[in-house]
């Protein structure tokens, strides 16, 4: 995992956190696991 478009160090390691934590059904061909790349968007809201 890498951070593309970096903001702050802070908030781009708490968006590796929040990332790392989530799980997903890898993508298949013929029932069978492949390597998928996906970009994912990381919004904060500061308060």
């Amino acid at each position: 995992m890498k951070v593309v478009a970096p903001l702050d160090p802070g908030l781009d390691v708490q968006a590796i956190r929040a990332v790392e934590q989530w799980r997903f059904e890898p993508g298949k061909i013929e029932g069978k696991p492949v390597r998928v790349a996906a970009n994912v968007e990381v919004n904060f809201r500061l308060l």
